[in-house]
């Protein structure tokens, strides 16, 4: 009643007054009202680049800047401090706003806003209330875009029941993967609602002060542009240097079939849902949203401690068992705007490391890219793009029992006895040298000491590794893994099924900082390959592969090119 009654006799003094003092008035009655709020958001904000030497022509894609949802989060630090996000953790968030794309409702705007090098996408939302008795404050804000709806809930049940801090935003392990994936083909996967957060600087937080004036809906507090950062990096590479080139050593020619990204941090193990900048790596003296310098380190979700295998997806050190379902023949192709074939490899999550002192450190906590690569050795008589190959003693065969044959001095080594004599089969393994190129000689003793009759030479073969010899100079060899192991670890025989070979780069973020190797959120790892020196690995490993490293801010630029059909690709010769 006594509101009521203060209204009216507002309005009657109103009645007396001139306009102006009419609107004065109003802004008085409005002391108690809702305030509104319109935010600028921008989505590709170049933010800090640690290692220079950017390329203009990043790619992106439009679904990489795409904005579905924003969860905004309004709370009020210390402003003398201005310690924004870092702020004391039991201050409580004020209020959440939720803005969504929606069939007709469309609450977030975009459009294109003049940057160097490239156009920023920026988006702005339509103006909400916060409710009543904010005014004459000032708040601080945090953004959250494309967090899955159950994110979202459990936030809101968080805000609902009084218990979302600062600290319990800030600190929050992001679990799942910040994009969403379709298409289980590992080639045409096409990647969409990418997970974005405010970015720093920390000493600058956004802020956003309401007074009387933003009671009015068409006259919102509007702040300034949120650079936001997508939890995801993104790695590609571009191959033209070596493509259908011969080898440094002249001993082939290359041909890039496909890469598989190793050491991916898993969904269940997650990322902050900040980043994190600290002092050394273990996290010492961190600050969120700090700026990164070749002089400190961003620390991932497992706060500088070493990773196990079961932190991975395809764990490099196993991958090799699974290795031919995850290295894709073609990968998406993308064309810049000088004309060059770059190949999206995939999206990870970050992972740094400060402490990597090791090449088995790498294999264990780096994240790297395996090259799949089809090697066609020139000097090698008889042999056809595509087959099988093998190598013994650092020469190529494109069968077995040709190495044999230049390994055993008795040319006639193949006719082995037909009957089930143990002497006559002894007398013949006897004949042959031991640790031959498929450990056959090994295989035969280990049968006679067992008083067994062994298998001649053809039918271990094909009981053993699935290999068999054909009349028209090629061979066939079941496409299992484990032969391939085998062969390798009974007679010191590598074999390049289909002639394809793989090598090994591990990711580096800072190679003059503290942090050499690392992935790190909202940027692109753009890996040139200059040069292959020669014939890779049959198994992953480490290989000479030269490439030419440029990490970049993400960026969307409209002149580029992004086709997502991998037919288009000219990984065929």
């Amino acid at each position: 009643m006594r509101n009521i009654s203060l209204i009216l006799l507002l309005a009657l003094l109103c009645w007396q007054c001139d306009p102006a003092d009419e609107v004065a008035m109003a802004r008085i009655v409005a002391s108690d009202a809702p305030a509104y709020i319109q935010v600028r958001l921008d989505v590709s904000e170049e933010g800090t680049l640690t290692k220079a030497d950017m390329e203009e022509g990043t790619l992106g894609t439009t679904e990489a800047t795409k904005m579905d949802n924003l969860l905004l989060l309004l709370y009020q630090s210390n402003q003398s401090s201005g310690n924004g996000i870092n702020a004391s953790g039991n201050i409580l968030i004020d209020t959440l706003i939720y803005f969504a794309n929606t069939g007709n409702n469309q609450e977030l705007i975009y459009y294109y806003v003049e940057t160097e090098p490239a156009k920023t996408i920026r988006y702005e939302t339509v103006a909400k209330s916060v409710g009543a008795g904010r005014l004459n404050k000032t708040y601080d804000l945090l953004a959250l875009a494309n967090v899955p709806a159950e994110g979202i809930d459990g936030i809101k049940s968080l805000y609902d029941a009084g218990r979302l801090t600062l600290e319990t935003i800030r600190s929050y392990a992001y679990r799942g993967l910040p994009w969403e994936e379709t298409n289980a083909n590992v080639a045409e996967k096409q990647y969409s609602f990418f997970t974005m957060v405010s970015a720093g600087p920390a000493d600058t937080p956004n802020q956003l002060t309401l007074t009387t004036a933003n009671t009015i809906p068409d006259q919102p507090a509007v702040s300034t542009p949120i650079a936001l950062e997508r939890l995801a990096a993104r790695v590609e590479y571009e191959r033209n240097a070596v493509e259908g080139r011969p080898t440094t050593d002249g001993t082939g020619k290359v041909y890039v079939r496909g890469a598989v990204l190793v050491n991916q941090l898993s969904e269940s193990v997650g990322t902050r849902l900040f980043k994190w900048v600290a002092s050394d790596a273990n996290g010492s003296n961190g600050t969120y949203l700090g700026e990164e310098n070749s002089y400190n380190y961003v620390v991932d979700v497992r706060g500088g401690g070493e990773k196990s295998a079961n932190d991975f997806y395809h764990y490099f050190t196993d991958f090799s068992s699974y290795l031919k379902d995850t290295v894709p023949v073609g990968t998406q192709t993308m064309i810049d705007s000088y004309g060059n074939e770059w190949h999206r490899v995939g999206y990870t999550l970050e992972n740094t490391n400060g402490n990597i002192t090791s090449a088995s450190d790498l294999e264990q906590q780096a994240t790297g890219v395996v090259f799949a690569v089809q090697f066609v050795p020139t000097a090698l008589s008889g042999y056809t793009q595509g087959q099988t190959f093998f190598e013994f003693n650092n020469k190529l065969y494109t069968k077995l029992s040709k190495a044999m044959n230049d390994f055993e001095e008795d040319a006639d080594w193949k006719t082995s006895p037909t009957g089930t004599d143990h002497d006559e089969w002894q007398n013949y393994a006897n004949r042959l040298k031991y640790y031959d190129p498929v450990g056959y000689r090994t295989y035969l003793q280990t049968e006679l000491d067992a008083n067994r009759i062994p298998k001649n030479w053809d039918k271990f073969m094909l009981n053993t590794y699935g290999y068999s010899e054909n009349q028209d100079c090629t061979v066939t060899m079941s496409d299992d893994i484990d032969n391939r192991k085998l062969l390798s670890t009974k007679g010191g025989t590598r074999t390049f099924y289909n002639g394809i070979c793989y090598y090994t780069w591990w990711i580096k973020h800072n190679p003059a900082g503290k942090m050499p190797y690392a992935v790190v959120r909202n940027n692109v790892y753009r890996l040139k390959l200059t040069k292959i020196s020669g014939l890779g690995s049959d198994l992953p490993g480490e290989e000479t592969l030269d490439v030419s490293l440029t990490v970049a801010p993400w960026q969307h630029l409209d002149h580029e090119d992004f086709n997502l059909n991998p037919n288009q690709s000219s990984t065929t010769p």
